[in-house]
């Protein structure tokens, strides 16, 4: 009995340790990134004579708008954060691809895995459009961007995914993504965050590539292991 006791405790030891070098690499993915990216618009707005300043204030993201913020505590945007993170990387990259996998290969079950998470985010420039921000027209210029943009950040996710084989490096990285835009502001003589959309749009894309790198070596060495 003392030795079963044993082994079971060292396993969950085990799975501690891999958990949390997956969630820490994850949140530093993402603060890299965001890092340079902040560092690159933070240097062209002070070379413009802008006078940029960091905010931290819980406030809203809209591809439409960056102005306005939202009356909630960090804390709240930190805890819905959590929650949204848990629920669409449990869903799109953990049951619809477990689900996928019976069927397709591995590209296309990532193609359609991540197909579905961008038209889930069209369900944002559609709450705009009820609630009279945007015309039809907007509805259907933003919805294709959004589509797009999170159809890319669902591939990356499946890549970290299939790299370490846990859900959990790639779900840190999406909600440091999600709290940064969030909590993390640039205000100047310029507005806030008039260059949100290109900073976000630049970590993404640098982040995507850099995963995809990733991921074709760790091909690459599964073939010829």
């Amino acid at each position: 009995m003392p030795e079963i006791f044993a082994r079971s405790l060292a396993r969950h030891w085990l799975y501690t340790q891999k958990l949390a070098k997956n969630i820490g690499l994850g949140l530093v993915l993402g603060l890299c990134f965001y890092t340079v990216t902040l560092l690159i618009e933070f240097g062209f707005l002070y070379f413009s004579s802008a006078k940029p300043n960091i905010l931290m204030k819980a406030g809203g993201f809209s591809l439409a708008s960056t102005e306005q913020f939202v009356g909630v505590g960090i804390g709240s945007i930190i805890m819905f954060n959590i929650f949204n993170v848990w629920m669409e990387e449990g869903l799109f990259r953990g049951l619809f691809e477990k689900l996928l996998r019976q069927k397709y290969k591995f590209a296309a079950t990532i193609f359609i895995s991540a197909l579905l998470f961008g038209l889930w985010h069209i369900a944002m420039p559609i709450r705009s459009f009820l609630d009279g921000e945007f015309s039809l027209v907007q509805t259907a210029i933003f919805s294709v961007g959004y589509v797009l943009f999170a159809f890319m950040f669902g591939l990356k996710m499946s890549w970290l995914y299939k790299i370490t084989g846990s859900l959990w490096l790639g779900a840190a990285d999406h909600f440091f993504n999600n709290a940064i835009i969030n909590i993390v502001h640039v205000v100047s003589n310029q507005g806030n965050d008039s260059l949100q959309i290109a900073r976000i749009f630049l970590a993404q894309t640098l982040s995507f590539v850099f995963v995809w790198i990733l991921w074709r070596r760790s091909n690459k060495k599964s073939i010829s292991g």
